[in-house]
């Protein structure tokens, strides 16, 4: 399908899906072959955020790092939330060593809250992983980013019912 410029004329909220009307058709029969597809927009035709707002685009991807468990808290709890809103399944792992416990008490607490599929990666950091998973502090080498990925894979398929 050919990209073609179009001018967003009104959005609804319909159960889960979004509803949106475009300027330039005025028959719905015009933009049914259009059904289901991505709408992308130029960035710099986005509006401006707010301090603290984020396009949900920016969010994917990113890396939250913070010893404030209050904002960690408060952040994890927005991003959970704005994602749930869009997507069919959230993938939420996390892995921290047993010396802040508290903080995975803290985030364990928050995730539980919600309908994500979670896996506890802290085994990385045990005795039995080191001489694998070396670390210094909160740093992981390779190895124990592998063993992530394997995890998270073995989530996706699942959630997806991938059989590879």
């Amino acid at each position: 399908n050919p990209k073609i410029a179009v001018h967003i004329k009104s959005v609804k909220n319909q159960k889960d899906k979004l509803i949106v009307g475009f300027k330039e058709f005025d028959d719905i029969n015009q933009i049914e072959k259009y059904k289901g597809i991505d709408i992308l927009a130029d960035r710099d035709t986005l509006d401006a955020l707010d301090e603290n707002e984020y396009y949900i685009n920016d969010l994917i991807g990113m890396e939250v790092y913070n010893q404030n468990d209050i904002l960690v808290e408060k952040y994890l709890e927005d991003i959970i939330s704005i994602l749930e809103e869009y997507s069919d399944n959230i993938i939420c792992w996390l892995a921290i060593p047993s010396i802040k416990s508290n903080k995975k008490e803290n985030a364990l607490k928050i995730i539980n809250n919600y309908d994500v599929i979670f896996n506890d990666l802290s085994f990385i950091f045990d005795e039995s992983h080191s001489d694998m998973c070396a670390y210094s502090n909160n740093f992981i080498n390779d190895s124990a980013n592998m063993f992530i990925s394997i995890e998270l894979t073995k989530n996706l398929r699942g959630a997806l019912n991938w059989n590879i």
